[in-house]
């Protein structure tokens, strides 16, 4: 029929040296890498995850030379035989078993129970692990670290809570980011894109920017355990201003079911694994609010002048040369020392004992100063107006209970009322409307308020009933 196969079919992703061997393969040896995906209506090549129609696979597969056993070309025929049949692509890190039985999502994320079977997509890292690596093995590794965060202790242990969650526990999705905000040349790009990239595994990273974010297209979220979100900024345009970045952002974060919007294919449900970390060089970049908790912001303080002895925090230049670009034996740390010692970060990080008060599920800003000062950075004038009289419990926040015209009267506010409801949103107001003596009333309240009855709300409003905050 056909030259028998010189390559043992495997349906689950390659090492690099698989697949340089794979790359020299001829189409008759490499088509036992398809499946015929049933959720997808096509054909995927699971060596690159292209997903192919049958007219491609026609095309394909016409002049390679496969014919039946009497010697017609019947390409189609051969790879419907030869393609196992599964319900379609499944993200699941951590599961060893190339062909996991898992409930299906739909296009709005909703599951239904596990029929048939998935091939895998995820592939763990190539690094190798070693027992018992030390911290002097890793010395340059966590000098950087530190720099990073400005040598600030609370900071370090997240940071390293972080990179321990996402390669101990690739199945696990931690609900929000870290963001970081430094100048050009302080080792973000070195961090993420030499040694995040390759403690997760190639394959299980990618990086995006603002146009990403600001596209009907998500698929930069599928098949990922860590997202490097470069360089936001607040343009102040529609499209890339503070609220609208920071709403593109927050299913990423903190959803575990997406809908991909994918060109050319129906919507679709995914799982999210996805970890993500932010970067920027400005401080608007997001729209913060207290009590926010997607964000864990980390603000880079520490400007390096190596041309000077000292630079302006009062660091020495040698001690500054350690902690970041030049080690003691003058190699170069991101284009030497990393790649030759990565594996040993890896062993390093996969022994690193979390923290016991690492949360999965919410960053603790309670005690991050960076926090506050983010926030504070993004409000606009109308807004630190509006927070400073109710922090203070200037009228009209000196009651319970505010309407949209006691604000803008007592501040003497020229601002619009949206805008005004925009800022006590953020003070953690919702807006309750009901009915008194057939007149419509529109009162806002704080939320810990917010299950109170609408008559007794307007009779605190109105000075007739008080009650203690």
């Amino acid at each position: 029929m056909t030259k028998k196969n010189s390559y043992e079919p495997k349906h689950y992703p390659l090492t690099p040296e698989e697949w340089d061997e794979v790359s020299k393969m001829s189409i008759e040896e490499r088509y036992p890498y398809l499946h015929y995906s049933v959720s997808q209506n096509g054909y995927v090549d699971v060596i690159t995850n292209q997903i192919m129609d049958h007219g491609v696979i026609e095309n394909t597969f016409w002049n390679s030379g496969l014919t039946d056993d009497k010697g017609k070309p019947t390409p189609f025929k051969i790879v419907q035989i030869c393609a196992p049949r599964v319900n379609g692509p499944y993200y699941a890190p951590n599961n060893p078993d190339p062909y996991p039985v898992v409930p299906i999502l739909n296009a709005d994320g909703d599951e239904t129970p596990a029929t048939g079977i998935h091939y895998n997509t995820w592939s763990k890292t190539h690094l190798q692990y070693t027992s018992n690596i030390s911290e002097e093995n890793v010395l340059p590794f966590i000098r950087h670290m530190k720099y990073l965060v400005s040598f600030n202790d609370a900071h370090y242990k997240k940071l390293m809570d972080w990179i321990a969650w996402s390669i101990q526990k690739p199945e696990k999705k931690l609900m929000w980011a870290i963001l970081m905000i430094s100048g050009q040349g302080t080792g973000k790009g070195t961090f993420m894109d030499r040694i995040i990239r390759k403690l997760v595994g190639d394959k299980n990273y990618t990086q995006i920017g603002v146009d990403n974010l600001t596209s009907k297209f998500n698929t930069f979220v599928e098949n990922r355990k860590v997202i490097f979100v470069d360089e936001i900024y607040n343009s102040g345009s529609e499209n890339t201003n503070q609220s609208k970045i920071y709403d593109r952002l927050k299913v990423p974060i903190s959803e575990r079911t997406m809908t991909i919007e994918h060109k050319g294919l129906k919507p679709y449900g995914v799982r999210n694994y996805a970890n993500l970390f932010i970067s920027s060089n400005h401080l608007n970049c997001l729209k913060l609010e207290q009590g926010d908790r997607r964000i864990y912001p980390i603000l880079h303080k520490l400007t390096l002048d190596l041309t000077n002895s000292d630079n302006s925090q009062g660091i020495p230049r040698k001690l500054a040369e350690q902690h970041y670009l030049i080690l003691k034996d003058g190699s170069n740390y991101a284009e030497d020392w990393v790649p030759e010692n990565i594996d040993k970060i890896y062993s390093f990080m996969m022994d690193w004992e979390i923290s016991p008060d690492f949360s999965r599920s919410t960053p603790n800003c309670e005690n991050n100063p960076d926090f506050t000062e983010l926030a504070n950075t993004a409000l606009s004038d109308t807004e630190k107006t509006i927070r400073d009289a109710h922090d203070q419990e200037h009228t009209p926040f000196d009651k319970i209970v505010v309407s949209l015209s006691d604000v803008k009267s007592s501040l003497g506010l020229q601002n619009t009322q949206n805008a005004i409801a925009n800022a006590i949103k953020g003070l953690g107001f919702v807006k309750k409307e009901g009915k008194n003596n057939n007149k419509n009333y529109k009162l806002w309240v704080h939320n810990k308020f917010k299950d109170y009855a609408f008559i007794d709300l307007f009779k605190l409003w109105k000075g007739e009933i008080s009650l203690n905050k």
